[in-house]
């Protein structure tokens, strides 16, 4: 078989290097029962794949073009996610809650929030610069080459009160916009 070939011991090697922080490392043994550990069905021991068998499964996958592609995809989708949530988790107007907040798309009946559509997110795009413009981050000027201003609204909530906030009476909606600056911006 072509291309690179990987051994029990490094693909084991390569999970541990992608361990989340605190999820102590995996050897060849709980690997393999990793496997079948909650399994909506059963699978009898003689017909448990093998570690020979799944490094030959994964050397044929790793050097077929067309799954490495797929995997990669994959793999960009889940990162894009990941982007998402680590936004999300800076948010300071919402708890997750999409009806405490949301990125503006023309439709305000949040009981019809499925509707929306991503071709309705109002966004405005702005460069790529030929001269980089000068933003400030923690007193720093940064060089941003491209930017997006996205717009969202939020549950006007009292910012001075403890959590959980509560809304403002009579409740109403906060519109502003997300900036997020490129320094690169493809210039």
């Amino acid at each position: 078989m072509a291309g690179t070939q990987f051994t029990l011991n490094e693909i084991v090697a390569l999970i541990n290097e992608s361990l989340p922080l605190g999820v102590p490392p995996t050897n060849a043994a709980n690997m393999m029962n990793g496997i079948y550990a909650g399994s909506t069905f059963a699978v009898a021991a003689a017909d448990q794949i093998t570690g020979a068998r799944l490094v030959a499964l994964m050397n044929a996958a790793l050097n077929n073009d067309n799954v490495v592609a797929a995997v990669a995809r994959i793999a960009g989708i889940r990162t894009n996610e990941l982007i998402t949530s680590l936004i999300n988790s800076h948010n300071p107007y919402t708890s997750n809650s999409m009806t405490d907040m949301t990125i503006y798309t023309g439709n305000s009946d949040f009981s019809q929030w499925a509707d929306n559509k991503t071709n309705q997110i109002e966004v405005e795009v702005d460069g790529p610069y030929s001269m980089p413009k000068e933003w400030y981050f923690k007193g720093l000027p940064q060089q941003i080459n491209k930017a997006l201003r996205i717009k969202y609204r939020y549950k006007a909530i009292d910012l001075g009160a403890p959590a959980p906030r509560p809304p403002i009476k009579p409740p109403h909606w906060i519109t502003a916009h997300m900036l997020i600056g490129y320094e690169d911006g493809g210039a």
